[in-house]
């Protein structure tokens, strides 16, 4: 007979499984309060959160141009006048998408910025961290010059400002576009205003279209 006291108890005692840090990704929140809707010719597609103003600023410069090239050109005038008028359109429209849709320089991590994971004892890398700002919100580290935008919310490379009338941040990569709007803006209407007055209908029915 076996002793009950030699008996081995086989009962196994439950493990307790360790938890495991989420594994942070590199796509989380990249673009912030920002879409991206895809790309052309490798750069992303950028649409702000501001589509109320942004669709006001559409409407103020593509209608008056459409209008313009309808009622505005004579029908006699010359070629000169047509191209110019149309290459001053097509200017101020491409300016309008770039400076609307381009990146702004927003800062994903593990693409042109470092992630909070990076320890930042790490030799030289450290020291290069260390003269950093840290974004408690986007959880990395900011290169000089940036800044993080409580409207788009996402940390933006060479921050200038936040304009609604462009539905987003204006910085690193788009402010180029952004001064180039601002300047057909100008050069636009001055055109428009220009080539009224010395473009005048010769018969009594283009008159009739300008009114």
């Amino acid at each position: 007979m076996v002793d009950a006291e030699s008996v081995v108890s086989t009962e196994e005692t439950p493990l307790v499984k360790e938890k495991s840090a989420p594994a942070a990704t590199k796509t989380q929140n990249q673009w912030g309060n920002m879409w991206c809707i895809g790309s052309l010719f490798g750069q992303p597609i950028v649409i702000g959160p501001d589509i109320c103003t942004l669709v006001c600023t559409y409407s103020f410069t593509i209608i008056p141009c459409v209008l313009f090239l309808a009622f505005g050109v004579a029908d006699d005038s010359g070629t000169w006048m047509w191209a110019t008028s149309v290459t001053v359109v097509v200017f101020t429209i491409l300016a309008l998408l770039f400076a609307t849709l381009s990146d702004p320089g927003v800062l994903r991590i593990g693409i042109n910025c470092e992630s909070s994971e990076a320890d930042p004892e790490d030799g030289k890398a450290g020291d290069k961290r260390r003269k950093k700002r840290y974004c408690n919100m986007c959880k990395l580290y900011q290169p000089p010059g940036s800044q993080h935008c409580r409207a788009c919310k996402c940390c933006i490379s060479g921050f200038d400002h936040h304009c609604p009338w462009m539905g987003k941040c204006v910085g690193e990569r788009n402010l180029c576009y952004f001064y180039w709007y601002l300047a057909m803006v100008v050069i636009t209407p001055a055109f428009f205003m220009i080539s009224s007055i010395f473009n005048t209908p010769s018969d009594s029915s283009n008159a009739v279209r300008l009114l």
